[in-house]
């Protein structure tokens, strides 16, 4: 009976030391996850018909986004560049159409044969040439005064100036009458010769051609004859001569314009 007894005492013993350490566990569990709990509670909103006052929800601040480089505003590097590409644009138009007024800019010069209000035909060293008078054209006579285009005479020289249309004509914007020489003008001979006489006194040189032996040229030298090396006194029969001669009325000798001394 005693044994009993003392059993049942060791039992009651053991029973209240392991109810002891459950409860020791149960309150240590309790105070590791109530800050959890009171960590989560400030997140969960707490409904409108709760008496207590809600928790604010806690919002994470965000940051703005770090704007693209595409979505960057234009800066004033871009305006300058855009300025320099404009000028740029600009220039080479301009020198396009430098290129195209000088490509269709031209001029003809020749006999006028045949007129009416708006059209002249030249004849030119190309051939026969149909020009169309401009509205506005200015037309200079041979008095240097402007005149309308009905005081232009058949036989005239012309200097038409203008563009060329779609159909290739010359529109002239500008005519100049070419005044006729009072007096023909001398004619000038150039010929290559082998000197055979020199006469000092009147200044003159006589020569054979250097290919038509038997035609012989005569030339008179006088202040104004120019020598490419030498002078007068430096010829010497024999010498081969490039000679520039022209014939003036009154003179019997050509007078030589230029010498070139080709031998010596």
């Amino acid at each position: 009976m005693k044994n009993q007894k003392s059993n049942l005492k060791t039992q009651n013993y053991n029973s209240k030391v392991n109810n002891f350490v459950v409860y020791g566990l149960v309150l240590t569990f309790a105070l590791y996850i109530l800050p959890l709990n009171a960590v989560y509670a400030t997140s969960v909103p707490v409904t409108a018909n709760v008496g207590i006052s809600p928790t604010p929800t806690i919002k994470p601040k965000v940051l703005s986004p770090t704007p693209s480089t595409a979505s960057l505003s234009a800066t004033p590097m871009d305006g300058k560049i855009q300025e320099i590409r404009d000028v740029v644009k600009e220039k080479v138009l301009e020198k396009i159409q430098e290129i195209k007024d000088k490509i269709t800019k031209k001029g003809y010069v020749g006999i006028l044969r045949e007129m009416t209000d708006s059209t002249l035909t030249l004849e030119t060293l190309s051939g026969e040439r149909m020009i169309t008078v401009d509205s506005e054209a200015k037309i200079i006579g041979t008095n240097k005064k402007e005149i309308k285009v009905k005081d232009l005479e058949i036989d005239q020289k012309l200097i038409t100036m203008g563009t060329i249309d779609e159909n290739n004509i010359l529109v002239a914007k500008r005519i100049i009458v070419v005044p006729i020489p009072t007096k023909a003008l001398p004619k000038k001979e150039v010929y290559v010769g082998r000197i055979y006489e020199i006469d000092t006194k009147t200044k003159t040189i006589k020569s054979n051609h250097l290919r038509r032996l038997n035609l012989l040229h005569i030339v008179k030298v006088d202040k104004e004859t120019k020598f490419s090396s030498g002078t007068f006194a430096d010829l010497k029969v024999g010498n081969i001569i490039l000679v520039i001669s022209v014939q003036e009325s009154g003179n019997l000798s050509p007078l030589a314009l230029q010498i070139n001394p080709l031998t010596r």
